[in-house]
């Protein structure tokens, strides 16, 4: 398998210090298991600190929260599943697909690909390394470290946001009415597309894309800083709509995450009651300033809520019977999470 990344130990202390979270599980691995594992709606399965589990996960609607090692081929995280990882994954193909589904790492993968479609949700805080990363249809949030040797693609409705380090060692690909949207410049070494939407920050700050090779725009570019080494002050070919800035001559890049410290801390939250009827309650770990944004699971946004403390409420009045989504972003844009909220008769 491949070697892992170089924050190995920082993530590792990280994930101890998380691990707390995994405790409300149907089922715990503890020491070397080998045997592939399904996990369904209503079931929990936990890999304990110290345990090594190297069969593939299918999750169909149950949750996997990893504290430990998992080294295998493949993970699919399915309808409506949810996957947290506070510690180490090393897997060639990671897919969270399908409306509802969640992947929230706060530890290390290294993997050959990893994909969200359909509706999916994958937030990073910690460290990915992969060779290939794409979304379709779904949404991407980073606040920590993305390293992708080869592509990165972002595609067909996804939303990909970025406030941490990325890391492209090839082409990054951006169409199909797709959105990226950064807080700082992402470095890519080789050629750069865009045929959909690239958004930076207002103001004299640096978002956007050092580029090594060759850069092409048919779609609409927003306060993005493009620097393209092979033509300076410009790119290759624009036949969309070009809004460039340039406060920091693309310096200004995106900070690696180097050390526990450094680390964004995520608050933890939860909601009360789920399921619901009229309105909910979030509480939040800390006080923390945001915005919280309740979507359908299709995600369109229904309600929004500023928030400036520990605790809020949002109101559940007129919405239908169902399954919707809770998202917090900090006031920097960052992504801090997201939870399914249920809303009864």
């Amino acid at each position: 398998m491949k070697s892992f990344y170089s924050f190995f130990i920082a993530c590792i202390s990280f994930s101890v210090a998380n691990a707390q979270f995994c405790l409300t599980c149907t089922s715990t691995i503890t020491g070397n298991n080998s045997s592939p594992q399904v996990v369904t709606s209503g079931q929990t399965l936990c890999i304990a600190q110290g345990a090594i589990l190297t069969g593939d996960i299918l999750v169909q609607g149950g949750e996997v929260c990893n504290a430990g090692t998992i080294t295998c081929q493949h993970i699919y995280v399915n309808e409506g599943g949810v996957f947290e990882n506070y510690a180490t994954i090393d897997v060639d193909s990671f897919l969270v697909s399908a409306p509802q589904s969640i992947f929230d790492n706060r530890g290390t993968v290294t993997c050959e690909r990893i994909a969200v479609n359909d509706s999916a949700t994958i937030s990073n805080s910690a460290t990915i390394e992969c060779n290939f990363l794409g979304d379709s249809a779904a949404s991407f949030h980073n606040a920590g470290n993305i390293t992708v040797n080869s592509d990165l693609s972002n595609g067909y409705d996804a939303l990909f946001q970025n406030a941490g380090y990325v890391h492209i060692g090839r082409d990054f690909y951006n169409g199909f009415d797709a959105s990226f949207r950064t807080t700082c410049v992402i470095n890519v070494l080789r050629d750069w597309y865009n045929s959909a939407e690239v958004i930076g920050v207002t103001g004299p700050s640096c978002a956007g894309f050092k580029i090594t090779n060759d850069s092409y725009n048919s779609g609409t570019v927003i306060f993005a800083d493009l620097c393209d080494l092979n033509t300076p002050g410009t790119i290759n070919g624009n036949s969309g709509t070009l809004t460039m800035v340039t406060y920091c001559s693309c310096n200004n890049f995106c900070q690696e995450i180097t050390s526990v410290e450094e680390t964004q801390a995520e608050p933890a939250f939860s909601i009360y009651p789920n399921p619901a009827t009229d309105k909910i309650a979030v509480q939040i770990e800390n006080n923390f300033s945001g915005t919280a944004q309740l979507k359908t699971i299709g995600g369109k946004i229904i309600a929004v809520k500023n928030f400036d403390s520990g605790k809020f409420e949002i109101s559940l009045s007129g919405l239908s019977k169902g399954i919707y989504m809770l998202t917090l972003y900090a006031e920097s844009g960052a992504f801090l999470g997201a939870k399914l909220v249920n809303i009864a008769d």
